[in-house]
């Protein structure tokens, strides 16, 4: 029998590695969806019903006006206008409703992250352990986030693969996606000077990347022309979402206090990022060193370093907050393809003194930069604020250290899942989760 068993397709399927991605994508979606439809059996009454109008709210509202009517302009008035076509267009063509088209980007997301786990060569707990990220929630709602996590994904399976069309065609659907130009031709610059050095090589791609992002954004700003008749109106419509350069004030906010966790914690990332991105340019240029890490991974540094650095010194003060906002930093950095690369190869290295130090101090500074020195608005006195960032602190260190503990993973898995499921409901019920 337990000869038959070994042999059965069905388990000789899940053991092969390239297989396991697909059953944690299946297993994953199973328990959340089972999470979420005993949550609403039992409490039903209290949580937020999962209907096209509390799934088309924040920024789906936003997609929701441009599928139905077009970009619009009202001088002095936040409008459609911030954001970019590819998404909306693509709803507007599949005729589908809120709920149909959260369903169709679940699709794209578990494609997208099938080739991804399997570049990386994760397993089935590896897999499971990153798909319950809790900010990966925008993945499978009217976002934009599925469409830019396919298109980072063939970005860096093109710099895997080093396939220039591959990275050309990622970088051009990105490109009509958001507005990541000034993110992503820097990290390609770095990428490149770090593999092949300032070499005919670099500068073709480079320049082809330019060219075509460049296309790309003349593109969209003509769409928006010829909806509204305004010229370049997308930099207004920055400026009234309070985004421009300028030094931050400290301690950094959120848009809601119940995420400033997640948005520290994806701060973070950033720094963390930066620090690793600066190192191994420095061992590579200067020391003459060969590279610790794979091109992916390099775009991928780069993209977090330059994603936390815009959120930081790019942002303004929000009405009623008291410091420069980070808001929506959680789902630039956790609900892409860059962070899953970029920790599941840093984790591959050996751990030494100085990484423990540049972890560290990463840690310091993203607390710091939090307010963990003085007590925040939302306590009731200073120990609840220690106690608030002793818990961030905590939740990043036992993080990392799951990656080398089994059982660790698990319970880290469950609590994520269970904390994804919170932020779902507390979107429903029209909360800001980033």
């Amino acid at each position: 029998m337990i000869e038959m068993m070994k042999a059965s397709p069905l388990i000789s399927f899940s053991r092969k590695q390239e297989n396991q991605p697909l059953l944690a994508l299946l297993v994953h979606w199973f328990l959340f969806a089972t999470l979420c439809i005993t949550a609403i059996t039992l409490f039903g009454y209290f949580l937020p019903s999962v209907d096209d109008t509390n799934l088309c709210n924040w920024d789906a509202n936003w997609y929701w006006r441009i599928k139905e009517m077009g970009y619009y302009y009202i001088k002095g008035r936040q409008g459609t206008l911030a954001f970019f076509p590819l998404f909306p267009f693509m709803w507007k063509l599949t005729h589908l409703d809120g709920a149909g088209i959260s369903l169709f980007n679940l699709l794209i997301f578990s494609v997208s992250f099938f080739y991804l786990a399997r570049m990386l060569k994760l397993g089935f707990l590896s897999s499971l352990f990153f798909l319950s990220t809790p900010s990966l929630l925008f993945c499978f709602l009217p976002y934009s986030e599925a469409l830019f996590f396919m298109s980072s994904t063939i970005i860096l399976v093109g710099l895997y693969r080093k396939s220039e069309p591959m990275i050309i065609i990622g970088m051009c659907l990105a490109g009509f996606t958001r507005s990541v130009n000034i993110v992503l031709i820097p990290a390609l610059i770095y990428t490149y000077v770090c593999n092949y050095g300032v070499s005919a090589k670099t500068i073709r791609i480079v320049l082809t990347a330019i060219i075509v992002l460049t296309v790309s954004a003349l593109v969209v700003f003509w769409i928006q022309y010829r909806y509204t008749g305004q010229w370049f109106a997308f930099f207004t419509m920055q400026r009234l979402w309070h985004r421009n350069l300028q030094l931050p004030t400290l301690p950094l906010t959120t848009f809601s206090t119940k995420v400033l966790w997640l948005d520290i914690a994806a701060l973070f990332i950033a720094l963390l990022a930066l620090c690793d991105a600066a190192g191994e340019f420095i061992a590579i240029i200067f020391r003459k060193r060969e590279a610790s890490f794979n091109a992916a991974t390099h775009f991928s540094m780069a993209y977090l370093a330059i994603m936390g650095f815009l959120s930081v010194f790019y942002s303004g003060i929000w009405p009623g907050q008291y410091g420069s906002s980070i808001m929506s930093l959680n789902r630039f950095v956790f609900a892409g393809p860059y962070f899953i690369c970029y920790i599941c190869n840093r984790m591959t290295k050996e751990r030494t003194i100085t990484s423990g130090i540049v972890f560290g101090l990463a840690l310091l500074v993203a607390l710091l930069a939090g307010g963990v020195y003085e007590q925040l608005p939302f306590h009731s006195s200073y120990a609840a604020t220690l106690g608030y960032f002793a818990a961030i602190a905590l939740y990043i260190a036992l993080y990392f250290l799951s990656f080398t503990q089994r059982r660790l993973r698990l319970v880290f898995y469950t609590s994520n899942v269970a904390i994804m499921g919170v932020l779902l409901f507390d979107f429903l019920g029209y909360g800001w989760v980033g």
